[in-house]
């Protein structure tokens, strides 16, 4: 599958908090990573936005 495909076919109601009562109060980093790479890769300026925050974070 494509990263596309994954995304528009993944069934984003079956994960998340609030599906299992021992997940209440995890900290694991999910969900949104994915966005952050589309909005960085898909575009050049998503790219160089990144970059230039990456890099210069002053520059705010």
């Amino acid at each position: 599958k494509t990263f596309r495909e994954l995304m528009e076919s993944t069934e984003w109601d079956h994960y998340g908090t609030g599906r299992n009562e021992k997940c209440a109060d995890c900290m694991v980093h999910c969900g949104y990573e994915a966005s952050a790479v589309e909005d960085t890769f898909s575009t050049v300026s998503g790219f160089a936005r990144t970059a230039k925050l990456t890099l210069l974070p002053t520059s705010r």
